[in-house]
């Protein structure tokens, strides 16, 4: 577990969430007239039936020494005229990232509270779960944050932190493993107790946040803004699924992409009022839009409690985790 101050106020980075796992090996040949040249463009995943939830999509890709994010975007149905209810530059009730600690990978989740406080003290208590692939709990613990504090998480160091910032009961390293983080802020009392004992009140305007993914081994790495979930009537809300046509992100030329991770998790809201992943799985319709709109019809895309993808099936395995499959075992 790693900890700072910040001073002269926060520097979270703009855009959207992002994060990929990179990998050095060669690129296979690629099929004959797939693609054209150039052709960066936009991956979109339809809804295929009607679910209540809502979708979050991960995106991160390397070409050459460098890495690049994408912004997915969300396209509402013609009429829809209900209020955004996610953020990714305003504090929030709930935030949601990705996070990875399997061999080679390296996480740090970063969390700030930048305006809230309690009745009874500066602080908010927040309430840090860890989700695997299969929706399994790794760890639960709770951070004091007081009034413009900052905490930077290892998830192969995770441990509950008290209002004077010492660190409280064993770590829990969750090398190995790699899925979904929700952090979620809650009302305190003078002491900064857990959610448990303190009545479990959300906190409006709480928190931001950013993530950072990366290989060690050949020294790509990606990070962006948490995705910040606001609260009403005492639960976090949504994003209405019904009203939403579209989900939708930009790639780069699948040709010149060395390597990439797209990590998709659907998220309900359970019967304690916030938002964690579900294993119970939606399905998407998905399409390949190059840069002269012509449009590539893709295998339906099934999203449980936290999928890790890669764009293309080229270097990191095998091409039923990948978007678009490109493997030299598709030409015979």
């Amino acid at each position: 577990m790693k900890r700072m101050k910040l001073i002269g106020g926060l520097a979270i980075a703009s855009g959207i969430v992002l994060g990929a796992s990179m990998s050095a090996k060669a690129a296979q040949p690629l099929m004959p007239n797939y693609f054209t040249p150039n052709s960066s463009g936009i991956l979109t995943l339809d809804p295929a039936g009607a679910y209540t939830g809502a979708l979050y999509a991960v995106v991160g890709e390397a070409v050459g020494p460098f890495g690049a994010s994408s912004t997915v975007k969300v396209q509402k149905k013609a009429g829809a005229s209900s209020d955004d209810q996610s953020t990714l530059n305003q504090p929030a009730t709930e935030l949601v990232m990705p996070f990875d600690a399997t061999d080679g990978k390296a996480s740090y989740l970063l969390v700030s509270n930048p305006y809230a406080s309690s009745n009874e003290i500066a602080a908010v208590s927040t309430h840090w779960v860890f989700w695997g692939e299969n929706c399994q709990e790794l760890a639960d613990v709770s951070i004091c944050l007081t009034l413009n504090d900052t905490v930077v998480v290892d998830p192969t160091n995770v441990s509950a932190i008290d209002r004077n910032n010492e660190l409280i009961g064993p770590a829990v390293n969750l090398s190995g493993k790699r899925g979904i983080a929700t952090v979620t802020a809650y009302r305190t009392d003078r002491n900064c107790g857990d959610y448990a004992s303190t009545g479990g009140v959300l906190a409006s305007g709480a928190l931001v946040g950013t993530f950072t993914v990366a290989d060690t081994r050949v020294g790509y790495s990606f990070g962006n803004d948490a995705l910040g979930l606001f609260a009403e009537n005492g639960k976090v809300v949504l994003p209405p699924f019904g009203e939403v046509d579209r989900y939708a992100f930009q790639i780069l030329n699948p040709t010149s992409v060395k390597d990439s991770l797209v990590v998709t998790s659907w998220l309900q809201v359970g019967s304690e009022g916030v938002a964690t992943p579900t294993s119970g799985g939606r399905s998407f319709f998905t399409t390949f839009y190059d840069n002269v709109e012509s449009a590539t019809s893709l295998p339906n895309v099934r999203v449980g409690c936290a999928d890790f993808r890669t764009v293309t099936g080229d270097s990191t395995g095998s091409p039923s985790r990948a978007f678009l499959d490109m493997t030299d075992s598709l030409l015979d």
